[in-house]
């Protein structure tokens, strides 16, 4: 109404329809079609008054209470399931026109305007998440907008193309530590870039224990990142701040051990010994970075301080793809906060506040009601209102603390271990997490669960903070004071005086609780506490005690602990444990089955611990604090002679005319003491060993020799320069020791600097009166007072990386070469550089890396490659690889832009729609298949079903040529069947392997530990693909055996019954729990099938893929004058009516009444036309089920993302069998790749064809495609040689991808076995050893020249109205 009747007015337009539009998106009821209606009105007054260039005056403080309150939903919905929704897309261009209005108001065309937000908007609305959120997407836009005119894209171009001139950007560090060693820290000038690249030379190597650390600042807080050995052509990346980075060398610390045993691989090192006492150390994780650790009894998950998350052990408890013995990265959909683990399962607590879940549900441990175990994160429905502060897990079940303090629990209560009675009886198992209604005004500090027990530190409204405790108590666990278990969460009496606990871990049957002010508490099983029997309350450590020893955190398992303490007197941190150590997870001595006090490792004494965890039963963790920050390096073991203070932290003075008397820095600022000081000192800022350093020292008599003058009233030491400031230094002037022309002031000395006095552990005279220049002091030589080592040095490049402020420094300084490379890019065009990505995807694909990863490379293009391209042709090959840097950069804004993009919108609805539409040519497939990922991992749920397959009766039903109408018989009808009656969403997992339903295929005896289930996909894509099914038929170019691609089937169109739909649809489910859980589907199916799904039109080759002999014959009439036929002749030659067939044989009109209407030569194009129309959507209506399906399980804007051909790949996998990729997965067991018999089968397997290659992947894996990247091996391929027999055959068990190969004599023995084995195998059954899957050959066929001896388990079955018995045979 408002644009109708007034139209374009500033003023009413700009206030009325911004408050207007705030409102409705505030609306808890938004639709979009409401919501894009208003925005695009807004849109189109933007324009007009851009174009108009009216200057407009709208208050823009009126809506900024609106952007306030639109900003707090903004920022609950904008990563709802891991994507934006659509409301948050919304928010996004209402700002970003508001935004783009108020340059418009200024009347100012220069982009930085954009920027500054704070001046334009105000600080409190600038500093909202969603205007920074916009204004990044609007920078990101610019440049895609128009990205062959980009200047920062180009710019990144010619960056990254490493140009010549951007070498003398580079800086060079080669430190002179071949002769001293020692900590210190340089500081790296990079004028305005944004990064730095450290790569590390052949030549560079440091002490074992020591590391290089990178920082962008001196402290080592910001952006930190350590390198360790071996650093030889190590890479890493780090922000530049105000224009500098600095190198810290010789540094010490950043250690993370594991020992004790690891039979599941708990200890994430990959040893074949059980035990471990000995510490090692795990280079992959840097202890800097770990913010905490967890474990149980299978496994151990580490969160990093950046939300990562990395896991080893079990995979089914962590969410890991397959078992690891050593760490690798769990896919969380969001940054990770807490976590916790439990016996056999794990949460993840995300940034969002969202819970996490993996492993067992069948006491409700998870929190999912009835539903069975997820192998797979799954997300917890438990969305509290409050940020949850504190999770902790049990055996069997897990207790949070939410930050009101409040307290909820989920999982077993069998002991009342949740604290939850019914009367006087505990309820046994809690499904949900539900509120703990027992705090009574109380708040939760902490809590700890132990195996059948719990532990809170509960604070009251004064402030005391008590130790409660509920569940099992057996050997005193809860600390009541007695054995009898405790229902409700109750106080601990026996230490209810003390009122300050702040910290309480708990293991199985032992608990540890620390004060504020240090003291240690014991209590439970006796080992673990160092007594005869069980500690049944709370007691003082009394070793701890007496030996001043202050604690400040512990770790407590089975019969064990470990505590991390802190001397009184030292004040150094230091690691004990005590209990049960028999298989060295206490890092002791294994000789002692348990200690009974406190003992030291010997591996620990002399590293800084930074914190200390045991994980199970015999699993555990130390890391050390890096020592790298200037300060905690700036420790000193020598007293204060003014103050007392010792050890002296930070810079040590030293008075070499007062017989060397050491003072600190707090001693100097004492101005009474003044007068006792020396007006020269040895100033130093790094540790010097006591031991071995003794400092120069002259009688007082001869200091009037080299101090002058006193300084005058200004305080400055006129006639000295700075080195590193150029200003004049004030009240103290600092001489470099070692070169005596070289001098600082007060200020630079305390800071790194950049040259290289900076990488020697320098000393300094510091005069606070003028020196005599006439006569200096002596020279001093840095090895006399520093460690040396001929084993280390460091020859480092750092090459500095631009953003768009960087970039126009460049473009000043480099003006011409820059100027060249741009005109060099002008020659390329929207169509060029599709061809490029379209050749590059190609390359990629060849060589198994990523497009983006190839760019990297030399020579990526051959002549061959282009000299079809006839646009390519012309353009030297030099810069075509330039090109691509320019095809990477637009990739990598895209892939930052692409969460705030709404694919389930229209197209052209939003701009980034619009505009990702535009570009989508130059975007890689594995960028898109990125996306295509993000957005399908944005919504998991998962309930598996139990399914039980007849697969006999479905093979006699083939064998008697049935076909299955009704989805009865058949393997793929019967699990349809049992499917149907349970909701299809339910069956969207999150990870890859992971399992929709269980399988049980009736008299096989199997047991599904993944084998089975895979068989049934394979059993499935068989009958889709016979006669047993309606669903798909064999293509024209099939049946009659011409054209290409005779492999393939197609649609039927006659399959249009009601039953049909549903089992189109159940077949669209199967493709999209294909998608999710890379169980390929092995099909056939033609270019039409995919281009359908994907809303692409198919066209005439697609036509011609499925039947060329009706696409001949439409060419042959279109064309029919070629033949010299005219318009008179035409009918004696062509004898066709409007009636063409569809791919099943069906004859179907054209037009009305077209079986009797001749087609003429003036009406022969609209036959072909009618044809081709109609045969493109004869299968449109059975393609919309298959869809109805697929989107149950995979978001429909998937499919406008992603290309055919990648979506093929998506469903199908790759049907070539790379046998070096395989090769390349595959583990051996009791032998290597080098083995005779292994040699064999590698060149038995690459002269297999690739069907037989993919029978043997069916047999050994119940696969027919192989995994499409490394990480999707969720198994490795396993062999294992067995004893020497011609007549065995080899033996598979599906379920863990293991083969089992006799050592053959002979290379054609060994095929002859293999192509037996993997022709006729089509059973699966146990071998009722440990339940480990083994190979049946049923029903099988052997050729007559063999007699075979079996051994045979009869069973006689009478069939059904005969008097026939059926003796069925397992081999």
């Amino acid at each position: 109404r408002c644009v109708q009747e007034t139209g374009i007015n500033a003023e009413y337009m700009g206030n009325g329809i911004l408050q207007c539009l705030h409102k409705i998106l505030l609306n808890s009821d938004l639709t979009s079609t409401i919501g894009n209606y208003c925005l695009g009105q807004l849109t189109k007054f933007a324009n007009e008054v851009q174009r108009k260039k009216q200057s407009v005056e709208i208050n823009f403080e009126k809506i900024s209470e609106a952007l306030i309150k639109i900003n707090k939903i903004y920022q609950s919905e904008q990563n709802v399931d891991g994507k934006f929704t659509k409301r948050a897309s919304l928010f996004l261009e209402v700002v970003w026109l508001l935004i783009k209005l108020k340059q418009t108001c200024l009347k100012v065309d220069k982009p930085n305007v954009y920027l500054d937000a704070e001046k334009d908007l105000g600080k409190k609305v600038a500093n909202l998440a969603i205007v920074k959120n916009a204004l990044e997407v609007f920078e990101i836009e610019r440049s895609l907008s128009n990205i062959y005119e980009s200047r920062e894209i180009l710019m990144d171009a010619w960056t990254q193309s490493k140009p010549e001139e951007l070498q003398a950007e580079s800086k060079i560090i080669q430190s002179p530590h071949p002769y001293y060693q020692g900590p210190t820290t340089q500081k790296i000038n990079l004028p305005y870039a944004c990064k730095a690249e450290f790569t590390f030379s052949e030549q560079s190597t440091i002490i074992k224990d020591e590391f290089v650390g990178i920082s962008s600042d001196s402290r080592f807080q910001d952006d930190s990142k350590i390198v360790t050995m071996p650093i030889k052509k190590k890479t890493e990346v780090c922000k530049v701040v105000n224009s500098a980075v600095y190198l810290h060398l010789g540094c010490k610390g950043n250690e993370f051990y594991s020992f004790g045993r690891s039979e599941e691989g708990q200890l994430g090192i990959n040893i074949q010994s059980s035990d471990n006492n000995q510490p090692t150390l795990i280079e992959s994780i840097q202890s800097n970075q770990i913010k905490d650790l967890k474990g149980s009894v299978y496994h151990t998950v580490i969160l990093l301080n950046d939300g990562r998350v990395f896991a080893c052990g079990k995979s089914k408890q962590t969410g890991l793809d397959s078992d690891s013995k050593v760490f690798k990265q769990v896919d969380v959909p969001e940054k990770v906060r807490l976590i916790s683990c439990g016996l056999n399962h794990t949460f993840y607590v995300t940034e969002s506040n969202k819970l996490y879940g993996v492993g067992y549900n069948s006491s409700g441990s998870l929190g999912l009601g009835d539903s069975d175990d997820s192998v797979s994160l799954q997300l917890i429905p438990f969305a509290p209102e409050k940020q949850i502060v504190r999770i902790s897990s049990g055996w069997g079940q897990t207790i949070l603390a939410l930050e009101d303090g409040t307290l909820w629990g989920t999982g077993e209560n069998y002991s009342a271990q949740l604290g939850i009675v019914n009367g006087e009886a505990s309820i046994s198992t809690v499904r949900k997490f539900t509120q703990l209604n027992y705090l009574q005004g109380l708040k939760a500090i902490e809590v700890s669960c132990g195996a059948y027990y719990t532990i809170a530190i509960l604070e009251d409204k004064e402030g005391k903070r008590q130790l409660y405790s509920c569940g099992d108590n057996y050997n005193g666990e809860s600390g009541q004071g007695s054995t009898e278990n405790t229902k409700k969460m109750k106080l601990m009496d026996g230490c209810k005086k003390v009122t300050n606990f702040k910290f309480v871990t708990s293991g199985y049957r032992n608990s540890v609780a620390i004060t504020d002010e240090g003291h240690i508490y014991v209590w439970g099983e006796q080992r673990a506490t160092g007594g005869d029997q069980a500690v049944k309350t709370p007691t003082r450590q009394k070793w701890f005690k007496d030996n001043g020893k202050l604690g400040v955190s512990a770790s407590c398992a089975y019969q064990n602990a470990m505590f991390l303490v802190q001397d009184k007197k030292t004040l150094k941190k230091e690691v004990y444990g005590m209990g049960y150590a028999s298989c060295g997870q206490l890092a002791l001595p294994t000789e002692v089955d348990a200690y009974n006090q406190p003992k030291q490792p010997e591996f620990f004494k002399n590293k800084n611990i930074k914190d200390v965890r045991l994980t199970n039963y015999y699993a555990g963790f130390v890391w050390t604090e890096p020592e790298v920050d200037p300060t905690s390096r700036e420790t000193h073991a020598y007293k204060c002679h003014i103050t007392g203070e010792e050890p002296i932290k930070g810079p040590l003075y030293v008075d070499i005319f007062q017989n060397g008397k050491t003072y600190s820095q707090n001693g100097l600022k004492d101005t009474e003491s003044k007068h006792k000081v020396s007006p020269i000192l040895l100033f130093i800022q790094f540790y010097y060993n006591k031991d071995k350093v003794k400092w120069t020292s002259y009688d007082e008599s001869f200091l009037q020799d080299y101090v002058g003058q006193d300084l005058g009233e200004d305080r400055e030491f006129n006639g000295y320069k700075c080195n590193q400031c150029q200003q004049i230094p004030k009240e103290c002037l600092y001489i470099n020791a070692a070169k005596l022309a070289e001098c600082m002031c007060d200020s630079c000395v305390k800071e790194p600097f950049e040259g290289p006095s900076s990488m020697v552990p320098t000393i300094y005279y510091r005069f606070t009166k003028y020196p005599n220049k006439e006569k200096l002091l002596p020279k001093l030589d840095m090895v006399d007072y520093s460690d040396k080592t001929n084993q280390y040095g460091v020859y480092v490049t750092i090459v500095p990386k631009y953003d768009k402020f960087g970039f126009e420094y460049l473009e000043q300084k480099y003006k011409e070469p820059i100027d060249k490379f741009t005109n060099q890019m002008s020659v390329f065009t929207m169509e060029i550089d599709k061809m490029l990505v379209e050749i590059l995807t190609k390359k990629a694909k060849e060589k198994n890396v990523t497009a983006e990863s190839l760019v990297t490379q030399q020579d990526i293009f051959t002549k061959q490659d282009i000299e079809n391209q006839r646009q390519l042709a012309n353009i030297p090959l030099s810069l075509l690889h330039k090109r691509l840097f320019i095809l990477n950069k637009i990739n990598s804004l895209v892939k930052e832009i692409q969460k705030y993009i709404d694919f389930s919108s229209d197209q052209g609805q939003f701009r980034l729609i619009k505009l990702y539409e535009r570009i989508s040519p130059l975007i890689y497939p594995e960028t898109k298949e990125n996306i295509a990922e993000t957005i399908i991992k944005s919504y998991v749920n998962m309930k598996k079903q139990n399914y039980r397959i007849n697969r006999l009766l479905a093979q006699v039903k083939a064998t008697e040529g049935k076909v299955d109408n009704l989805g009865k018989f058949s393997i793929f009808g019967q699990i349809f069947r049992q499917a149907s009656k349970h909701s299809y969403s339910e069956m969207c997992p999150y990870g890859t392997d992971e399992r929709i339903f269980r399988i049980d295929f009736l008299n096989e005896a199997s047991i599904d530990a993944g084998g089975p289930y895979r068989e049934a996909f394979a059993n499935m894509c068989k009958d889709l693909q016979s006669k047993t099914l309606p669903l798909l038929i064999p293509t024209p170019n099939q049946r009659n055996n011409t054209g290409l691609f005779r492999e393939k089937w197609t649609i039927n169109p006659k399959a249009t019954l009601d039953i049909h739909q549903k089992m189109y649809e159940f077949f669209g489910v199967l493709m999209g729990v294909a998608i999710r859980t890379k169980h390929y589907l092995t099909l056939n199916l033609p270019s039409i099938f995919w281009k359908m799904i994907c809303n692409k039109l198919p066209d005439l080759s697609d036509l011609d893929a499925i039947d060329r002999f009706t696409v001949q014959c439409l060419d042959d009439i279109l064309n029919i004058e070629k033949k010299n036929v005219d318009a008179d002749t035409f009918c004696d030659v062509i004898d066709q009516k409007f009636v063409t067939f569809l791919s099943d044989g069906t004859e179907i009109e054209l037009i009305p009444n077209g079986a009797q209407i001749q087609v003429t030569f003036e009406k022969r194009k609209q036959f072909v036309d009618l044809v081709i129309r109609k045969r493109l959507e004869e299968s449109q209506k059975q393609i919309s089920w298959i869809k109805n399906g697929l989107f149950e399980i995979i978001p429909e804007a998937v499919f406008g993302i992603i290309s055919q051909e990648s979506l093929e790949v998506m469903i199908c996998g790759s049907p070539q069998i790379d046998v070096d990729f395989l090769k390349k997965n595959t583990e051996y067991c009791g032998c290597d790749e080098n083995a005779p018999t292994i040699k064999m089968f590698w060149k038995m397997l690459k002269s297999f064809d690739d069907l037989e290659r993919s029978l043997y992947l069916k047999f050994a894996w119940g696969r027919t495609r192989l995994p499409l990247q490394d990480s999707d091996f969720t198994q490795k391929h396993r062999i294992i040689l067995i004893s020497s027999d011609d007549k065995q055959l080899p033996q598979s068990h599906t379920c863990f991808f293991q083969i089992d190969i006799p050592k053959y004599s002979t290379f054609d023995i060994m095929c002859q076995k293999f192509r037996l084995a993997i022709n006729n195998c089509e059973g699966i059954d146990t071998d009722g050893t440990r339940g480990i899957e083994a190979v049946s050959y049923t029903h099988l066929t052997l050729p007559t020249i063999y007699s075979v001896q079996i051994s045979v388990v009869a069973v006689s079955l009478k069939k059904k109205n005969t008097n026939k018995n059926i003796c069925y045979c397992y081999i």
